[in-house]
């Protein structure tokens, strides 16, 4: 998320098995012994580019589904779209959105069915810890 409340989107690629040319956050599974954070940093390094601190990171909400969990972080980052160096292969596209053009492209079908499982909360928690309007 960046100082305007906006929040950086990518756009999985049309050679993803899964989802293609789906809107999405940053995300992937964490390898063996690494922590949580240290896979967010990792998987943002990786699809985007942006390296990132853990300071730069505030934890969300976790929760267990049938074979893993999802933990859910959010980045503090200021990053114009033209210095985001996007790995082609898991990447097409990435934009800054307001909260209301996420909810747009959720509630088109346009972004991964993974969100359902968490936006709600994830929405109401944006709003009050970080007085965004809806």
């Amino acid at each position: 998320m960046n100082d305007n409340g906006e929040f950086l989107i990518q756009k999985r690629s049309s050679i993803r098995q899964i989802n293609p040319n789906k809107w999405a956050f940053t995300g992937g599974t964490i390898i063996a012994g690494e922590k949580s954070e240290e896979g967010a940093m990792s998987e943002t390094k990786e699809e985007l580019g942006i390296d990132l601190n853990i300071n730069d990171l505030e934890f969300l909400l976790s929760f267990k589904r049938e074979h893993d969990f999802l933990d859910v972080w959010l980045a503090r980052v200021n990053i114009k779209l033209e210095n985001i160096k996007i790995q082609e292969e898991e990447v097409s596209e990435v934009k800054w959105v307001s909260l209301k053009e996420l909810d747009t492209i959720i509630n088109n079908g346009e972004f991964v069915p993974v969100i359902n499982l968490y936006y709600d909360l994830f929405k109401k928690l944006l709003i009050k810890c970080h007085n965004l309007k809806n």
